[in-house]
């Protein structure tokens, strides 16, 4: 043993013997850690997946407004099969996406010159404030009532609420 081993007082240097752990043991002790620190930073959602789960089955909710999770992973596994969430997965991407780039496009130079010209500002700061604090949710059926029910209004949306 070295005078440094010594020094730092490993119970070992003084009678000779080495007794580090193991590589293995090291390993092993390390990954016990790992599935424990998993294991409780998951406790919350195993808590609620398993209330999910019980909460229809034992009639505390309507199985019709909220489903055990079993059947949702259950429906969405078929649907994963026939590759009609494939599909369902697609068009609502497609409208995320496209909402999100005509919002940026349109949105970020709006906010640029409204932060480079005060007048323009005071001349719109009365609508932007209205707008702000207006959920983008309570405005669905005015978005739908507007431009029907098709993609347009779903767009929309988008739109208003990344602005």
């Amino acid at each position: 043993m070295s005078l440094l081993e010594l020094a730092h007082g490993r119970p070992g240097a003084i009678s000779g013997v080495d007794r580090r752990p193991s590589p293995i043991a090291g390993r092993l002790h390390a990954g016990a850690r790992g599935i424990g620190a998993f294991g409780h930073r998951s406790l919350l959602l195993i808590a609620l997946l398993s209330l999910w789960e019980a909460a229809p089955r034992l009639g505390f909710v309507d199985p019709v407004f909220l489903p055990p999770f079993s059947e949702v992973i259950a429906a969405g596994w078929q649907l994963a099969q026939t590759g009609e969430l494939y599909d369902d997965v697609s068009a609502s991407l497609l409208r995320a996406l496209s909402g999100f780039l005509i919002s940026v496009a349109l949105i970020v130079p709006l906010g640029l010159l409204v932060g480079w010209y005060a007048r323009l500002g005071n001349l719109v700061n009365q609508f932007i404030e209205i707008c702000r604090n207006t959920a983008p949710l309570a405005l669905l059926p005015v978005f739908i009532l507007l431009l029907g029910i098709g993609e347009m209004s779903k767009i929309t949306m988008v739109i208003y609420s990344c602005a």
